[in-house]
């Protein structure tokens, strides 16, 4: 495979929050691995600049803690972006394995 990452475009807002639910996320969490894992991610998001390169299992942890924190928002307009922002995680995961998938299969089905 040419390569294992998808990247995505985010801006400083989205990205600032996208940390902010994983911190908060990995707050709440009880297993100290899982809780590293989450915070090691905000990290990583904050730390590169526009064009980030995520794999498929960070995909899926981002749109999880978005969709988390859109169930805590009181705010029906705040929770509508944080689900917004999850559907195009979600969409830009979708369309990686899709190319992935469409990748393996040329090399070794045919």
């Amino acid at each position: 495979m040419q390569s294992s990452k998808s990247f995505i475009q985010l801006t400083d807002h989205q990205k600032r929050v996208i940390a902010k639910s994983l911190i908060l996320l990995a707050r709440n969490i009880h297993n100290h691995y899982e809780a590293e894992m989450y915070a090691w991610l905000a990290k990583k998001i904050m730390s590169v600049e526009r064009c980030i390169g995520l794999d498929g299992q960070e995909m899926v942890m981002i749109s999880f803690a978005l969709n988390k924190e859109a169930d805590r928002c009181r705010s029906k307009t705040v929770a509508k972006v944080y689900r917004t922002l999850s559907q195009e995680i979600a969409e830009a995961k979708k369309k990686f394995h899709c190319e992935a998938y469409a990748e393996l299969a040329a090399r070794y089905l045919m």
